[in-house]
């Protein structure tokens, strides 16, 4: 037996706090428009591909989408993209260095940019991953900032904020991709900001319908409800407090009891490792969570309704 959950109405009523705006200036900014290796721009071997006798290295592509143009099959900003990508289990890597930055002085800076890895599926399931890495000099060494090992199936904005402990005058990003038989690991629009010292505030609240199709009946922890929330600035909290749902069905019992869950994710991929709180049960329409205190991050993150 299946239920179309969908046809009923949901109303949501949220409760958080939210501090002003406040504006961001462009440091760099590259969104590979060119098709080819952008100016300042270099590639250095991290692991090479070994065909012997010969070495040689996996070079970065600047085009539309990933493998083939078809995983995916559009840049997320324009026309092109960069993309890393050879299929091999090998782990064959290859570092793409932006220009220096200087970052003396600064107060927040963050890079932003666009990033998918799709994974390949033949009888398994295998995707590419990035690493990006910083050095604080020309001869200094390279270190991880942040890493993305897991598939990453729809474009996806990164925000990675840069600590005050390691900024200086002559700062390198490197977008380090991995070979893992993947379709790829691709960035678009790759920018630094400096978003100086500014009160977080929520700058913009999307609400999105996770799931379309029918639900089988006694499942539970099935995704309906996407909240994405954009949180701007730096400084301070933005506490997500409560967050009543209200169904305009005429019965209760067409959830189960304690059959409607909270989760959280820090971006727009639902997992279960988050619960924001005990299940709970409609009663006269309502399921409210309260006390939730969910600090919502800088960047996209989204709070997920489940029945």
């Amino acid at each position: 037996m299946k239920k179309n959950m969908l046809r009923n109405s949901w109303v949501l009523f949220l409760s958080l706090f939210s501090s002003l705006a406040f504006g961001q200036n462009i440091l760099f900014h590259e969104g590979f428009e060119g098709g080819v290796k952008p100016s300042g721009w270099q590639e250095e071997w991290v692991v090479p591909l070994i065909v012997p006798p010969d070495t040689t290295a996996i070079s970065w592509l600047y085009q539309r989408g990933g493998r083939l143009n078809t995983w995916p099959d559009s840049a997320a900003i324009g026309n092109y993209n960069a993309c890393f990508l050879y299929q091999s289990y090998n782990n064959e890597a290859t570092r793409l260095v932006m220009p220096p930055v200087n970052l003396a002085g600064r107060v927040k800076p963050a890079l932003t940019f666009w990033h998918i890895q799709q994974a390949w599926t033949w009888g398994e399931t295998a995707n590419d991953q990035l690493r990006i890495v910083y050095k604080r000099g020309t001869d200094s060494a390279w270190r991880v900032l942040t890493s993305y090992t897991t598939a990453v199936e729809a474009w996806t904005l990164r925000t990675v904020q840069i600590p005050d402990s390691i900024r200086s005058s002559n700062f390198y990003i490197g977008f380090e991709g991995r070979t893992k038989y993947g379709n790829g690991t691709c960035i678009d629009d790759v920018k630094v900001l400096e978003t100086g010292i500014s009160q977080r505030r929520l700058s913009n609240v999307r609400v999105n319908q996770a799931s379309t199709g029918f639900l089988a009946s006694g499942t539970q922890v099935n995704p309906i409800i996407r909240i994405d929330f954009v949180v701007s600035g730096n400084t301070g909290n933005v506490p997500f407090q409560a967050l009543t749902v209200h169904s305009t069905s005429s019965s209760d019992t067409i959830i189960s009891s304690n059959g409607v869950r909270l989760f959280f994710t820090p971006d727009t991929f639902f997992n279960s490792t988050t619960p924001l709180s005990t299940p709970k049960s409609l009663v006269s329409g309502n399921a409210t969570f309260s006390g939730l205190n969910q600090v919502l991050p800088f960047g996209i993150c989204s709070v997920w309704v489940t029945f």
